[in-house]
């Protein structure tokens, strides 16, 4: 950020809605994850294997307000706070780490990975809504065609 013209405010404004983004995001990839493996379970599929990191992040940020917090980091308060404990380093990074290849969420998962997962789960999920839709679509222009 070189632009002569933002001041501390302005940067400390786009750090916070930068931190809301990534608990947002967050709580959306792995309530998502929830849903297909229930979907999943309701069809008697194999449900897919839950990403421990994820839910993890999600929980440490769910329970924020127990934490212990510093600049830089969220660390496991009197309460405990099991996901944060068991993150990796036992923490929960408060930074966000903007590089040339790649964006760290909560400094700890890249935004291309969850991207990649959550599309591979929307696709699945199209792909079964609509495979019978167009089946009933060319059935409906078989039977027009033939006049029923």
């Amino acid at each position: 950020m070189d632009d002569p013209t933002l001041t501390e405010w302005d940067i400390a404004a786009k750090i916070d809605e930068v931190w809301i983004e990534q608990h947002l995001l967050m709580v959306s990839a792995q309530q998502f994850e929830k849903w297909a493996k229930r979907m999943a379970g309701a069809r008697d599929e194999i449900r897919p294997e839950e990403d421990r990191l994820m839910r993890l992040l999600r929980n440490s940020l769910e329970h924020l307000d127990e934490a212990e917090l510093n600049d830089v980091e969220a660390l496991p308060g009197p309460s405990g706070n099991r996901s944060l404990r068991d993150l990796p380093g036992g923490r929960l990074p408060l930074g966000v780490t903007l590089g040339a290849d790649k964006v760290l969420v909560c400094d700890l998962v890249e935004l291309d990975e969850i991207e990649k997962n959550c599309r591979q789960l929307a696709n699945e999920i199209l792909d079964e809504i609509e495979g019978p839709a167009i089946d009933a679509y060319i059935d409906w222009m078989i039977d027009d065609a033939r006049g029923k």
